[in-house]
């Protein structure tokens, strides 16, 4: 069973978005993982994980920091990693077996669903997957209830037992941003399978929107995403391409306008069961 679900969040006191959707069983499991000058603002029941001092606001790759310090501290455990902004969803029925269950093309997710999810994914996690989660709400849903080896972001269901060894040598917490992409060519080109469902879907706003504000986001600066891009793009040359035009300019788009790139999430596995990695 998944153990543990780390949240790991900043500036959110009194808005504990993805707390508040979980059922009380599941937020008896939660750790929230919390900067050392905000900890004693929080007064949720639940266990906290302080990072150390030099890991706030401001500091260079705080979150994929933050993100590694759980890694770290979670180690062989199963256990759940989610963003602190989540609304979970449950997808109609009829995209993968064309037969509707709801008036809509999704509802909000109750107790029961929540749990039939966690659930869902800890008989992933027993079936050698590695690590699981949710589609986004935005993203075109496929025509199968999960595929496997695809992007994710945002939720993560992880079996740390599989993987605890690489943590050092997959240099996640070098970027600021494209940390979700940093982790998954990582795990999926060293041979670590993931799943994503399709019925189970993920919202949150901090992502979604380009206008949102993100604490995260507002302070990024193109630049620094290029130099983050560049640096995933030198780890994994076959599977991550920045994507320019024909003056060598970054073409536009991509996520919140920060340049095109090319991913093939299914072929850094693939190459990963016949040893040609790069």
């Amino acid at each position: 069973m998944i153990d543990k679900i780390y949240i790991p969040t900043a500036c959110r006191v009194d808005n504990q978005v993805t707390y508040n959707n979980l059922p009380k069983e599941l937020q008896e499991k939660v750790i929230f993982v919390v900067q050392e000058w905000e900890r004693d603002q929080y007064k949720y029941d639940a266990e906290y994980l302080v990072l150390q001092p030099d890991i706030k606001i401001g500091t260079k790759n705080a979150l994929s920091r933050t993100r590694k310090v759980i890694y770290e501290t979670a180690k062989n455990e199963r256990y759940a990693m989610l963003d602190d902004d989540l609304h979970f969803k449950r997808r109609n029925s009829k995209y993968w077996n064309g037969v509707s269950n709801m008036e809509k093309s999704s509802r909000v997710c109750t107790d029961d669903d929540v749990l039939e999810m966690f659930e869902t994914y800890d008989s992933w996690l027993d079936d050698g997957v590695t690590f699981c989660g949710c589609a986004q709400q935005n993203n075109p849903p496929f025509h199968n209830i999960s595929e496997d080896n695809r992007a994710m972001s945002s939720c993560y269901w992880i079996n740390g037992a599989d993987w605890a060894d690489k943590i050092d040598e997959m240099r996640l917490d070098e970027v600021r941003v494209a940390q979700d992409v940093m982790l998954i060519i990582g795990l999926l080109s060293r041979g670590y399978r993931n799943r994503v469902s399709n019925e189970f879907i993920f919202a949150n706003q901090s992502i979604a929107s380009k206008k949102e504000t993100s604490i995260h986001w507002d302070q990024t600066e193109f630049d620094e995403v290029h130099e983050n891009h560049k640096l995933i793009e030198s780890m994994y040359p076959k599977y991550f391409k920045i994507l320019y035009d024909e003056n060598g300019n970054r073409i536009p788009g991509g996520f919140r306008d920060h340049g095109k790139t090319s991913v093939k999430w299914s072929q850094a596995y693939k190459d990963s069961q016949v040893n040609t990695l790069f």
